[in-house]
């Protein structure tokens, strides 16, 4: 697959439109608003930015100029995050330029590193030496995460032939049941579930904002739960927050075995996890049967790009534990089908093969399990959001219905990337504390599809050739089109028919010539 150019736009931006809204199942469920949960900071956490700033400018060491200096361009070129390589010209600029008086203090990054994996434990040592106490090496990727100042990262880097790149630790943010009847219209779930199909012997993993594995839509089937959440002290950047906690919902922690989220008297407004689930494997849901596993990646940022709110955003950092947590559990034996990432972030206009989580997505793909991701809710043609563009990612873009027929939602991103459509505008579904409420974007679509996986994985016979995610784009009877891309719409009508036709050994796929035979074409036809 070729390499396809890939850009960045302004992070910010694109976190603050490409979310999705909730309206209250009472509401007048007909308006297209998609915002992020964006809450005015509380007196306590106003309190805790305060003494956040105050603890970081006191530990800010002075720019130790040499080391700046002492880069080569090689050093330069290696580095891919675009403030760290700002802040480093800047300083080396100043430095060549002999500025008279004090040159600012070492920021602090959050970044990724790729590395030589046969010296990992030089490596561990340099840092230890350098101070660097905030790092962690992922076990199935030759990358690491660090925290550290500038100082730091710079003699990390310098001259050190074992660092290969050093990448954004980028972030994703929301893209933001009882089905409706637009999605029953579209889908044709009911059909499955008349036949026997409802995902009982699948599991989900669903990369969010966490949710209550006591909520009732979930039926007592969440059997995993785990939290990775970040605080980082980025001023006058970025400030994360903790928001992991444990049984009792009482502690603030970084990791945690429980999935509900924690953000103080604001915890309710993370919804987002929960509608994602309840749309994927909710009682009401597509695969009402379907075994849960719920993985809390996202941050409480009560700073963010200088500016004081409540936003709920997740590094990929995280994310990329979470996806090794699933690779052991993969590996365990557990019949991990697909996994949801209903959040993301930036915009690409093809395949980005650079990605820090491509390898983490391809081994499990590779394992089985499917990686389906939000295409992204920021009305682009030609472009979809980090990480649907990773090539081994079924990436899902949001259909709406309008005049009885299905077309793609405005908000929804749409280009060469996008394999397959779902309903994604005023889909109900449960919500943290239990209640329901309707919700609209790709958010909503993604979890369509990795329940229609759940569904149909392990059904398909080997000897059809057919993946998973090709049987559910050549079995549809519908598609649409924008921008000059036609894709298939998740459509279930024919798939029990087709199912039960491929468990007659003599049936081949392909194959019109036999006589008096049903047969399966793979252009979604039984005869």
């Amino acid at each position: 697959m070729n390499k396809k150019k890939c850009e960045y736009f302004a992070w910010f931006v694109v976190l603050i439109i490409t979310a999705m809204a909730l309206v209250p199942v009472s509401a007048d469920n007909t308006e297209e608003l998609f915002t992020n949960i964006s809450v005015p900071l509380t007196s306590q956490q106003y309190a805790a930015y305060e003494v956040s700033l105050d603890t970081q400018n006191s530990q800010l060491s002075p720019i130790d100029i040499n080391a700046f200096q002492k880069l080569s361009e090689t050093d330069l070129e290696k580095i891919d995050d675009q403030d760290l390589l700002n802040f480093v010209q800047t300083i080396r600029q100043q430095a060549s330029a002999a500025q008279k008086g004090p040159i600012a203090p070492a920021k602090v990054f959050k970044v990724l590193f790729k590395y030589d994996s046969d010296e990992r434990e030089l490596i561990q040592a340099l840092a230890a030496s350098l101070g660097i106490a905030d790092i962690y090496f992922y076990k199935y990727t030759n990358m690491f995460s660090v925290v550290a100042d500038a100082n730091q990262l710079v003699k990390l880097l310098q001259n050190n032939q074992n660092i290969i790149r050093i990448q954004t630790d980028k972030l994703s943010t929301p893209e933001a049941l009882t089905l409706g009847a637009a999605t029953e219209a579209i889908t044709h779930v009911s059909m499955m579930h008349q036949a026997g199909y409802d995902g009982a012997d699948a599991y989900v993993a669903i990369l969010d904002t966490g949710l209550d594995a006591s909520n009732l839509e979930f039926g007592g089937r969440v059997t995993h739960e785990h939290c990775w959440s970040s605080p980082a002290n980025l001023l006058p950047d970025l400030l994360s927050i903790a928001s992991c906690t444990d049984s009792t919902r009482t502690m603030q922690l970084t990791e945690s075995e429980s999935a509900y989220p924690y953000w103080g008297e604001l915890s309710s407004s993370w919804w987002h996890g929960s509608h994602v689930a309840g749309i994927a494997a909710g009682n009401g849901g597509i695969a009402p049967k379907a075994n849960i596993i719920a993985l809390q990646v996202f941050s409480n940022f009560t700073v963010v790009y200088g500016e004081q709110t409540n936003l709920a955003l997740s590094w990929d950092s995280d994310q990329m534990k979470a996806l090794e947590y699933l690779i052991d559990l993969r590996q365990s034996g557990l019949n991990i089908v697909a996994f949801n990432m209903s959040l993301g972030g930036g915009s690409c206009s093809g395949y980005c093969e650079d990605d820090p989580r491509k390898p983490l997505f391809d081994l499990l793909a590779e394992l089985g399990t499917i990686p389906v991701v939000a295409a992204g809710n920021s009305y682009y043609d030609g472009f979809i959001n980090y990480p649907a563009c990773i090539p081994s990612a079924f990436s899902i873009g949001a259909l709406n219905f309008v005049n009885n027929k299905p077309e793609i939602a405005s908000f929804s991103n749409h280009a060469l990337a996008v394999d397959l459509l779902a309903p994604g505008v005023n889909i109900l579904s449960t919500i943290l504390d239990g209640s329901y409420a309707y919700g609209s974007g790709t958010s909503m679509a993604t979890p369509m599809v990795t329940g229609a996986i759940a569904l149909i994985a392990g059904k398909i016979p080997e000897t059809t050739g057919a993946s998973v995610q090709s049987f559910l784009q050549k079995v549809s009877t519908q598609s649409a089109t924008r921008d000059q891309y036609t894709r298939k719409i998740l459509d279930f009508s024919k798939i029990p028919k087709i199912l039960e036709a491929l468990k007659q050994p003599w049936w081949t796929v392909g194959d019109t010539n036999q006589s008096n035979q049903p047969v399966y074409n793979f252009e979604g036809t039984v005869w």
